[in-house]
């Protein structure tokens, strides 16, 4: 009987060890409710986070986040 080949896991499937990072930010976005406040929960720039949202969202091809804008009256999930 022939085994079924493997599928690659999530980490495998994109190429590098900075996905977990990736995936905590979203996680932690989910909990913050914010990418300033879940960029340094992670330890990471705010830029860097928001490129992490960006990889993610481009590779998956729709949105992963609800965008508001951020200062006075603004931020947080929509």
């Amino acid at each position: 009987m022939q085994r079924k080949p493997r599928e690659p896991s999530f980490v495998e499937a994109l190429g590098h060890v900075q996905t977990d990072r990736r995936i905590d930010i979203l996680r932690q976005i989910d909990e913050l409710g914010s990418i300033s406040k879940a960029a340094r929960a992670v330890g990471v720039s705010y830029k860097a986070a928001w490129q992490a949202v960006d990889t993610l969202t481009n590779l998956s091809g729709v949105a992963l986040l609800a965008r508001a804008v951020g200062g006075r009256g603004g931020g947080g999930r929509c």
